[in-house]
């Protein structure tokens, strides 16, 4: 199946939502999918048709319950960032361990939307996908699983909330892409933060305790977009040598866009990740001094 008619599929069960569209279109432009192994492709199709399937999940779920989630206005949330493989998943452990605070495990993050009214069989069902998820992980890059060992118990990046808007920055780590991230930067990324947080209103739905510690990189780019959508969210930006990160980061996306494509470059993507860190820094140094945000 060629990129055109993955995108044609993709796109025509996406119904009206324009912004998931573009998003889409930006990305299936400058995909170098010509250079994928067979195996990337069927993984990055079967990505694509699961998104869809969440999508279409996270509608309804949204729709049926509007009232309920409608009365949780007050989402407060601490927002750990920083570079990736600088200890934003260290800092995330230690507080919600110190503090009465909760995090996202990464079988609710990669099935956010409940699959059952039944609580114990909805909760057991999506633990196995999750498993599933890991197992094919662990097997596919074996090389990642040491770098940053995962449990589907175990706190990861809230970037897997904004694949059901398609509006992934990390996409362009993953697959290597200079233009996607501009993109959606410039065009979809509010809507996908208002999205962002219908999600967390349908984590927090089933909970007692609303207080979360989440945590992702990515954020550092957009703070002025979370100061406008969540408001009463507190950020913590954490440091660390960037030189260290850097190799550490470089290593990560070595291993992940070999499994995808046929041909990597570890001094291309080093490059790549300078520049990106470098932008990611002076964008959240910018926004707090221009917009006097409290950035811990």
């Amino acid at each position: 199946m060629n990129l055109e008619t993955i995108k044609k599929d993709i796109t025509s069960r996406i119904n009206r939502d324009e912004h998931c569209i573009s998003a889409i279109n930006s990305l299936f432009s400058e995909l170098p999918y010509n250079k994928m192994t067979m195996l990337g492709k069927i993984t990055f199709f079967s990505l694509l048709k699961n998104i869809v399937k969440r999508r279409k999940k996270f509608l309804s779920y949204n729709k049926l319950y509007n009232i309920e989630l409608n009365n949780i206005r007050r989402i407060n949330p601490i927002i750990v960032t920083g570079l990736p493989r600088s200890g934003t998943t260290l800092l995330q452990n230690v507080l919600i361990q110190d503090l009465q605070y909760e995090g996202i495990p990464f079988w609710e993050l990669t099935n956010p939307i409940p699959i059952s009214n039944n609580t114990y069989l909805d909760i057991i069902f999506r633990k196995i996908h999750a498993r599933i998820i890991l197992f094919l992980t662990k097997l596919c890059g074996p090389q990642i699983t040491p770098m940053h060992p995962m449990s589907i118990h175990s706190y990861e990046e809230c970037w897997h909330l904004f694949l059901l808007t398609f509006s992934v920055y990390n996409f362009d780590f993953q697959f290597g892409l200079t233009k996607y991230g501009d993109f959606i930067s410039k065009n979809t990324i509010e809507r996908a933060y208002k999205e962002y947080e219908a999600l967390l209103k349908i984590i927090l739905h089933s909970r007692i305790n609303h207080n979360l510690v989440l945590k992702c990189p990515e954020h550092m780019l957009f703070i002025d977009t979370i100061a406008n959508i969540l408001p009463e969210s507190k950020i913590i930006w954490i440091h660390r040598d960037p030189i260290k990160s850097i190799i550490s980061y470089t290593n990560m996306i070595y291993e992940v866009q070999k499994f995808y494509f046929r041909k990597v470059s570890i001094k291309k993507i080093s490059d790549f990740v300078t520049y990106r860190f470098e932008k990611m820094i002076n964008k959240i140094n910018s926004d707090r001094k221009a917009l006097k945000l409290k950035v811990v």
